[in-house]
């Protein structure tokens, strides 16, 4: 059997199925960002999804690689769906326990459902489309957090053009 990284001597012996198979997994782990950048990715999320809003390509940095790849991953899609469908639910009946404004959620209730299906169903989102979704809804000073229903639905409609391209 193989080592982890055959030898020179070795590689020409191998078959060619199995060189490639060894091509692709080091192509791979060339890609995977390293533990360090996966950490600052986390640390200094809303930083890297400012960038990335503002337009910064995800492969400019190991960094904003990480946290593009962690954007998009189905689990933080997932939630961030689940968080927008919850907001157009609760927009119907508001709570006083309830911080997000009631009536500009209501307005675009349609809108919210529609961005949380296509989180689920895109097998690649943009990067970019999906931080603007995170800040909408985690960003108390936002347009979420407003009463102005055009302000939203405007961002709202931004951020579903990103992840429909």
């Amino acid at each position: 059997m193989l080592s982890r990284f055959p030898s020179v001597s070795s590689w020409s012996d191998l078959p060619l199925d199995e060189r490639r198979i060894l091509d692709i997994r080091e192509s791979e782990r060339a890609r995977r960002p390293s533990r360090a950048a996966r950490l600052a990715a986390r640390l200094r999320g809303s930083v890297l999804d400012r960038a990335l809003i503002e337009g910064a390509d995800p492969a400019a940095s190991p960094r904003l690689c990480a946290r593009a790849a962690m954007l998009t991953s189905v689990p933080v899609r997932r939630e961030l769906a689940l968080g927008l469908e919850l907001l157009a639910s609760r927009a119907q009946t508001p709570s006083r326990r309830w911080w997000a404004a009631p009536r500009a959620a209501a307005a675009n209730a349609e809108l919210l459902r529609e961005l949380a299906a296509l989180l689920r169903s895109r097998s690649s989102p943009r990067p970019r489309g999906v931080a603007m979704i995170l800040r909408l809804l985690s960003d108390g000073t936002g347009p979420m957090y407003a009463e102005s229903p055009a302000t939203l639905e405007r961002e709202l409609r931004r951020a579903r053009a990103e992840l429909a391209r």
